[in-house]
């Protein structure tokens, strides 16, 4: 008996599982250029939009801000949401959104809104700094050590 009831919660939790799957790959994405050129076509759906970058931020948390994509800046939608933001979330920071658009607000109502980890520094400014910094601690002005890495 037993053993029958451990293979029913196990069957259960298996099917719990491939369904939760199924709907989260379900979640169409897309692009910025598409939701504000066609709007009422996703109007309601839970989307996810890869390629967003923030504006101006009014609220950090709940999320109020402003965003756009590049070549679509003129073409803003409101960016609304209860899930904390990102730790680094800040403006001209590229996000993905998860969540729900209204065309006739222009707002999109985000479950969750990631940041895409852009590299800190250039390489010419790490470079720079790298140099900078050996040269400090020699005590001289410029180190030979690093000119070929350029």
């Amino acid at each position: 008996m037993r053993l029958v009831v451990v293979a029913a919660v196990f069957l259960c939790a298996v099917t719990v599982l491939v369904v939760t799957g199924i709907r989260a790959n379900s979640i169409p994405t897309v692009e910025y250029e598409a939701l504000v050129t066609n709007p009422e076509r996703y109007a309601g759906e839970t989307i996810i939009v890869p390629n967003a970058r923030i504006k101006k931020i009014t609220k950090t948390y709940p999320i109020d801000s402003e965003a756009a994509a590049e070549g679509f800046e003129n073409a803003k939608i409101r960016v609304v949401g209860s899930a904390p933001p990102p730790q680094n979330f800040k403006e001209e920071l590229q996000v993905v959104l998860r969540g729900t658009y209204d065309p006739s607000t222009k707002t999109f109502d985000a479950t969750m809104v990631t940041t895409q980890c852009p590299s800190r520094y250039s390489s010419e400014e790490a470079y720079e700094r790298a140099r900078a910094s050996i040269a400090e601690a020699q005590g001289e002005t410029s180190s030979p050590s690093l000119q070929g890495l350029r």
